[in-house]
């Protein structure tokens, strides 16, 4: 039998002992006995495999005409939450039953083998260090651990069935050693006919905001609005909620920047969305053809050689200055007096002619070009001295 230097041994400490060193030598004693010192007995501890964490968010999207869309959240951490992350790829599980089946559980989604798995979807894991370096390969395209990604099922046409059927979902991240992680929640997608679109889908703007109008489908549908760049519809759609009304205001309103849009009627279920045609895309480009207010309070005083004019501030962010307009009275024809608008509230007239009456009123004008003028002030009349 092989022999252990002294120092190894590992003796079983008497009762008394144990009574005299209290529970920390026992912890040691047992301590060495699982680190399979020379002495200890029973089999090694199995090597750690960690799989990824449970998949999360999982939601399903069908929109007449086109594939049904899943969304979910790759996994950012192992299932133990010890460890270097390994992920390598995320699996996606499906099978069409009929409505009035008992629905699959994730177990029966993930372990039904080819018959249930329809996409490995390879995912894009940093290398260890960080960020990587000039001289390793880029890295392949695909999600990134903790990113919401979206992905469509082209396996579905979703015809129409003789019969109701469901289509059901489940999503997987499975490890560099195969292992599949915590699967997720079961989606549940009915193949039922969609609802009607929205019709007469219409876009006007204000000084502030864009507002889209349409005509409804049904008392209780529920839409949601999109916005379109490069022919496709905007993920997420603009709106968290599907809106009960047929009006949806657009904040993000910018003076010559072109929005387009499009809206669908929509049924949401539980993690689950059915969505018509879309009525649309409508486009519209704002412009600024809002003038700023006009000022208030002109007051004109008349001195030797010149009349002074003083008026109110307006509030414009985008106010260029103002414009003194003069005629003679009793005022059919009001000139400016200067063509640069002045960023003053005070204006001297030097040109006026002792014994003349004359008319004055004030405009102010933005930046736009051509620039957009308010409505004139409160007219004023004085006399040349």
């Amino acid at each position: 039998m092989k022999q252990c230097p002294p120092s190894h041994f590992v003796l079983p400490p008497s009762r008394c002992a144990l009574r005299r060193t209290g529970r920390w030598a026992g912890a040691v004693l047992l301590a060495s006995l699982a680190t399979g010192a020379c002495g200890s007995r029973g089999d090694p501890l199995p090597p750690l495999r960690p799989a990824p964490a449970k998949t999360e968010g999982l939601s399903a999207t069908r929109v007449e005409g086109e594939p049904i869309t899943l969304r979910f959240t790759v996994p950012a951490r192992n299932q133990d939450g010890t460890g270097a992350l390994d992920l390598a790829s995320m699996r996606v599980f499906a099978v069409t039953k009929p409505a009035g089946d008992p629905p699959p559980t994730a177990a029966d989604l993930a372990g039904g083998g080819d018959t249930t798995r329809i996409a490995t979807i390879d995912v894009r894991v940093q290398p260890p260090g960080g960020m990587e370096r000039s001289d390793t390969p880029q890295l392949p395209p695909g999600p990134a651990p903790g990113e919401t990604m979206t992905w469509d099922d082209t396996t579905e046409v979703a015809a129409v069935y003789p019969t109701p059927m469901v289509r059901y979902y489940a999503v997987a991240g499975v490890s560099s050693r195969q292992r599949i992680g915590v699967v997720s929640d079961v989606v549940a997608v009915p193949l039922t006919a969609v609802p009607n679109p929205p019709k007469d889908l219409t876009a006007s703007f204000t000084e502030t905001a864009i507002t889209l109008d349409w005509l409804g489908v049904a008392p209780r549908a529920r839409y949601r609005i999109y916005e379109v760049k490069e022919g496709r519809a905007s993920d997420p759609p603009l709106n968290a909620a599907p809106l009960a009304a047929t009006t949806f205001v657009d904040a993000r309103m910018e003076f010559g920047v072109e929005r387009c849009y499009l809206v669908r009627a929509v049924v949401v279920s539980t993690r689950a969305s059915l969505e018509s045609a879309a009525a649309g895309p409508q486009c519209i480009t704002p412009r600024d053809v809002f003038p700023p207010p006009a000022p208030a309070n002109l007051t004109a005083v008349s001195g030797p050689g010149a009349v002074s004019l003083i008026w109110d501030a307006v509030e414009a962010v985008d106010l260029a200055g103002y414009l003194v307009l003069r005629g003679d009275a009793p005022g059919e024809t009001l000139l400016p007096l200067f063509e640069i608008p002045i960023a003053e509230t005070t204006y001297k007239d030097a040109t006026t002619v002792a014994g003349t009456a004359y008319v004055y009123v004030v405009v102010a004008v933005d930046k736009t070009v051509p620039p957009n003028r308010s409505p004139h002030s409160n007219r004023v009349e004085e006399t040349g001295r």
